[in-house]
């Protein structure tokens, strides 16, 4: 599973986030069976960015926050000392590693809040952007690899957010 080439583009214009160190080892973290954490990120951002250019909101802001939603590097896939869930602990942790990039509150909550229902409810439109795109790219990525699923909702969640 490869990002787009606007999806490349995204990496390259925030390379400030994308390039760093710290954010690179995401590439490592295995998410929903056929991806890893950094593309994952890379392609919630996109759709967030869409969704905010649409709606007229910071889109840079939005795309900020999107890139830095899961910036939990404790590998979830292997054992590690956590306690609880990684679904719970993950947002704050990825707000905290994220602070090296100069978060405003606004783009501290949306990182908070993008497991809601699991977590607290977004308070923001980049909150709610990021937190749907989230979702939605968490469909797409979980069931890229599984055939039987042809149906035009799959197709048309492939088409709104990667072309």
């Amino acid at each position: 599973m490869n990002l787009s080439k606007e999806q490349e583009l995204l990496v390259a214009d925030y390379s400030h986030i994308t390039y760093n160190r710290d954010y690179l080892s995401l590439r490592n973290i295995r998410r929903h069976s056929y991806t890893n954490t950094f593309d994952h990120s890379v392609r919630v951002a996109y759709l967030a960015g869409k969704m905010a250019e649409y709606i007229h909101a910071d889109v840079d802001s939005t795309i900020k926050a999107a890139l830095l939603h899961d910036f939990c590097l404790t590998n979830y896939n292997e054992e590690n000392d956590h306690p609880g869930w990684y679904l719970f602990y993950h947002p704050v942790e990825a707000a905290e590693n994220a602070e090296a990039f100069d978060l405003t509150k606004q783009e501290r909550r949306a990182i908070l809040s993008h497991m809601f229902p699991m977590a607290m409810v977004p308070t923001s439109k980049i909150g709610w952007m990021i937190t749907l795109s989230d979702k939605i790219v968490a469909v797409y990525e979980k069931t890229y690899g599984v055939k039987k699923i042809k149906d035009r909702s799959v197709y048309f969640l492939h088409r709104l957010a990667f072309r």
